[in-house]
């Protein structure tokens, strides 16, 4: 597998896999669009399906996909982290019932399932980060 290029305006609606649209994806932030141009990592979206299968999902909400290095240095970010590679997503998981599933069960199934790069992002252990680094520590 590889990490794919799409154009966010010629494949905005397009799928990346089963729930994931290539807009959802994009390098976009209060109000600004940041490029044209959107990175996403097939396994990726791969492994986001099978933690959505695992956690019996009704949905997820991806908060920040592929970020351009000037978007995620805006952010917080080095400008050369996994966002910027097309490799990683910040999203919430919600349950059969709408409720968000707390990135504390997320986290321990997406290690099950191999993901290597995980942390939390909300004090309320509501967000998750979850990339496709191949070595390192957990954070």
């Amino acid at each position: 597998m590889a990490v794919k290029k799409y154009s966010l305006k010629n494949d905005r609606n397009k799928y990346c896999s089963t729930h994931t649209q290539v807009w959802e994806m994009a390098s976009t932030g209060q109000g600004k669009t940041y490029s044209d141009t959107v990175l996403v990592d097939e396994k990726l979206m791969e492994m986001i399906e099978k933690l959505f299968s695992a956690l019996k999902c009704s949905k997820y909400v991806i908060t920040s996909g592929y970020r351009t290095p000037q978007h995620d240095k805006i952010v917080g970010g080095n400008g050369s982290g996994q966002h910027t590679k097309g490799t990683a997503v910040d999203c919430c998981f919600y349950d059969a019932k709408g409720k968000i599933i707390s990135s504390k069960e997320v986290s321990c199934i997406a290690q099950d399932l191999g993901f290597k790069g995980i942390a939390n992002i909300s004090s309320k252990y509501q967000a998750i980060h979850l990339d496709m680094r191949t070595s390192g520590t957990y954070a």
